[in-house]
């Protein structure tokens, strides 16, 4: 079975860790999600853009039963008691008051309340009480007949 999606690739040359290395990476549009990263070397990178074929490389391979499904989000507010400034110790904290958001396929993320400006606010008048932004994020079946963009 063979299914057309609307894609971006992006193709990076990696220095660090005295490794030089070509990466190529495919997102699906909808669902955005990065679904492979192949890894190869320079002298590699060369022979493929130059029509050689069937070159051994490292890829990795990752959420395919996302891809081809539509990525929604949204934001909502939790309330919680953060006794510590420790991103580590505040995180799980704040996923456990917005388990019961997380229904119908919602999956919540405090990268909100933990890394962005306004993320979190104190309660007017407590000493630990935060107002917290989350983020929550689904993949659903994109409706019958509807187009890739």
């Amino acid at each position: 079975m063979s299914k057309m999606i609307k894609a971006a690739i992006t193709i990076c040359r990696s220095y660090g860790s005295g490794e030089d290395e070509i990466r190529i990476s495919i997102e699906d549009n909808d669902s955005l999600v990065q679904f492979i990263e192949i890894r190869m070397t320079p002298e590699q990178f060369g022979n493929a853009i130059t029509g050689l074929s069937h070159i051994k490389v490292d890829a990795e391979v990752r959420g395919l039963h996302l891809v081809g499904k539509k990525r929604e989000r949204r934001e909502e507010f939790v309330v919680v008691d953060l006794p510590t400034y420790s991103k580590e110790d505040m995180e799980p904290i704040i996923l456990e008051a917005a388990t019961p958001l997380e229904t119908d396929g919602w999956k919540a993320s405090a990268y909100l309340a933990l890394n962005t400006q306004g993320g979190r606010s104190l309660v007017q008048g407590t000493k630990n009480t935060y107002r917290c932004k989350i983020d929550l994020v689904r993949w659903v079946d994109k409706e019958d007949g509807e187009q890739c963009d």
